[in-house]
């Protein structure tokens, strides 16, 4: 609903580096070495990384992009149903 807010605390295991949110109920977390995916406050996924997130997007259909401290200049993006 327009103008509602909703306070819900959910835990992480390391300070979030950033944090997307796609549709209404669903969050990204980059941490410093995964990411996590909350729906409505409950853990739906999550995965190791090879790299350290710094920084996460996501669009309404979807599409995850994460930017990573690592050697070379990349973005991460995935696409649905890909994201674990």
């Amino acid at each position: 609903m327009v103008g509602e807010t909703r306070r819900q605390a959910v835990s992480v295991k390391s300070q979030p580096r950033g944090i997307a949110s796609a549709t209404p109920g669903t969050v990204f977390t980059a941490l410093s070495d995964s990411i996590v995916v909350h729906e409505n406050g409950k853990l739906k996924s999550a995965f190791t990384t090879k790299y350290a997130p710094t920084s996460i997007a996501a669009t309404s259909n979807g599409i995850v992009v994460v930017g990573g401290d690592v050697s070379f200049n990349s973005l991460f993006i995935f696409f649905p149903p890909r994201f674990p």
